[in-house]
């Protein structure tokens, strides 16, 4: 998928809804709604969390009161409140969270379920609302202008940016990693911009201490000139703050 309009696209990932952090959504929100005129919205994938469907917890007994379809009532509020920006275009790139949908599909057993289990796009109102849906989250990509790709994310080395540009050869922006990092060589740079997720939430059970101590809570505005070149502006959200030239919001 192509954007070569020239104007200011919010690029978000790694959400992990309903375990997305509140605090700093909402403080994007007001910062967004007052002081950015969207052209469009790149939803980076991991947007939903699809913990129900989780292979790693087939078997476990599941957390409390947390069925699919509460999961899918709770990410359709966070997308109503992302609509509410008023975005020109919104892009929504599977991530392998909503890949996992797929995978449980592919299981004989579940695959009986047929259309009574419902995909991210139907659960997600994904075509009602307008979104550009790409599912294949390992290959899909937004490109802004001709100098950025836009994905989910592949690696999760310690290194992940370097690797991005030294397979891919282009700027390349990404969460998957839930780290927050910048490699530039010249001017093609592999932008890896944290993650939107609450990484207290039980969700992350799995993760030791050291693992959450390095994610980092961020997202990111692209703005593509006239000229056809980005510019990537992180926007990180520390200690429950979003500070944004001397503002908090």
């Amino acid at each position: 998928m192509l954007r070569n309009a020239p104007g200011t696209y919010w690029v978000t990932g790694c959400a992990h809804a309903p375990w997305h952090n509140k605090k700093m959504y909402d403080a994007l929100f007001r910062y967004i709604s007052k002081e950015v005129k969207l052209q469009g919205i790149i939803l980076a994938g991991d947007i939903a969390d699809i913990n129900s469907l989780s292979s790693h917890d087939k078997g476990k007994v599941p957390l409390p009161n947390v069925t699919l379809a509460w999961e899918y009532k709770e990410v359709n509020k966070f997308l109503n409140e992302i609509d509410s920006l008023g975005s020109k275009t919104t892009d929504f790139l599977y991530g392998n969270h909503e890949n996992r949908y797929d995978r449980a599909m592919s299981d004989v057993d579940t695959a009986k379920l047929g259309e009574a289990l419902l995909s991210p796009i139907d659960g997600l109102q994904l075509k009602k609302r307008k979104y550009h849906i790409q599912t294949d989250w390992k290959n899909d990509t937004v490109e802004i202008g001709k100098y950025l790709d836009i994905c989910h994310g592949e690696f999760l080395n310690v290194h992940s940016a370097k690797k991005t540009i030294d397979t891919y050869r282009k700027s390349t922006l990404y969460f998957h990693t839930h780290r927050f990092q910048i490699y530039m060589e010249g001017l093609v740079a592999g932008w890896n911009m944290g993650a939107g997720a609450d990484f207290t939430a039980p969700v992350f059970g799995y993760a030791t201490r050291a693992m959450k101590n390095s994610w980092v809570n961020a997202s990111c505005l692209v703005t593509l000139d006239s000229d056809g070149y980005y510019h990537v502006q992180p926007m990180i959200f520390i200690n429950d703050k979003l500070l944004i030239n001397g503002r908090k919001y």
